[in-house]
C-alpha cells in the first residue's frame, strides 16, 4: 500500500517540514501519545466520513475511547481555515488526538496537516453501495487508512457493542503496525479496549438522556443530537 501523499507534493512536503521544524517540535511537544512499551510516537487521528448516517458517531467514539476517553469530541468545521471546535471553542489540531471531519479530501488534509505530526491515520466511515455515504475505494488503499462499513459498527446489546470494541482494535493494530510496531497488544492494549467499551456505554446513556432534547442540541462530550440521534 501507499502513504497517502501525492508523489509531486513529497518533495515540497519535506521542504516545508524542513521549513517548519520549530513549529513541528512544538506540535510534537503537545501531541505525544505513549504507545505501550514501544518509544512515544506523535500522530493525528481523523475520524472522516460524508455527512450521510454511516455509522460515525460509534467509531469517532471508539477511537476516542482508546486515546482520549474523558475528553469532549473536537470537530473540524469544513471553512478555509478549517477551524477545530471542541465543547463549542476553537482549539489547536495539535492540542487533540482525534479530529472528527466531513471533508473526504484526505489527500489535502494529509498534505496540510502532516509537516505536524510524524504520521496522520484516518478512519473512515462508509456505505460503500452508497456513493452520497462513501469515499473513493482508492483511498482505502492507503496505509494509513482503515476504511470501516456502517454494517460493522452495529450492535444491539451490551456483548454486540464488546465485540465491535475488539474487532475494530484489531484491525486498527494489524493496519497501522508500520507506525506502532508489531505487537499491537502492546500499545493497544486490552486496558485500552475496556475503556473503549465504556466510552460507548456511556454514549448509549447519553443518547436516551438526550432522548427528549430538540435535535439541534448536542452532548459536546459524545456528538449525540437531540432526540438520541447519532450519524
Amino acid at each position: 500500500d501507499e502513504e497517502l501523499v501525492h508523489e509531486a507534493d513529497e518533495i515540497a512536503l519535506i521542504e516545508s517540514q524542513h521549513h517548519n521544524s520549530q513549529g513541528e517540535q512544538a506540535a510534537v511537544a503537545n501531541n505525544i501519545v505513549p504507545a505501550g512499551n514501544i518509544p512515544q510516537r506523535s500522530f493525528h487521528i481523523f475520524q472522516a466520513s460524508q455527512p450521510k448516517q454511516t455509522g460515525s458517531v460509534i467509531a469517532l467514539n471508539w477511537l476516542m475511547g482508546l486515546f482520549e476517553p474523558e475528553q469532549d469530541i473536537a470537530f473540524m468545521e469544513n471553512k478555509p481555515d478549517l477551524p477545530v471546535l471542541q465543547n463549542g471553542r476553537q482549539v489547536a489540531l495539535e492540542d487533540t488526538i482525534i479530529t472528527k471531519t466531513h471533508n473526504i479530501d484526505l489527500i489535502a488534509l494529509y498534505n496540510r496537516f502532516r509537516p505536524a505530526f510524524e504520521e496522520i491515520f484516518f478512519v473512515v466511515t462508509m456505505r460503500s453501495n452508497d456513493e452520497n455515504a462513501s469515499v473513493h475505494p482508492q483511498l482505502c488503499k492507503y496505509k494509513n487508512v482503515l476504511c470501516v462499513e456502517y454494517s460493522e459498527l452495529r450492535y444491539a446489546d451490551l456483548e454486540g457493542l464488546k465485540k465491535v470494541v475488539a474487532d475494530l482494535s484489531q484491525r486498527f493494530r494489524n493496519r497501522f503496525a508500520y507506525f506502532f510496531g508489531d505487537d499491537g497488544s502492546q500499545w493497544l492494549t486490552d486496558g485500552m479496549e475496556a475503556s473503549a467499551v465504556r466510552r460507548l456505554e456511556q454514549m448509549e446513556q447519553a443518547k436516551r438522556d438526550m432522548e427528549t432534547e430538540p435535535f439541534e442540541a448536542v452532548h459536546f462530550k459524545f456528538g449525540v443530537n437531540g432526540g438520541g440521534r447519532v450519524a
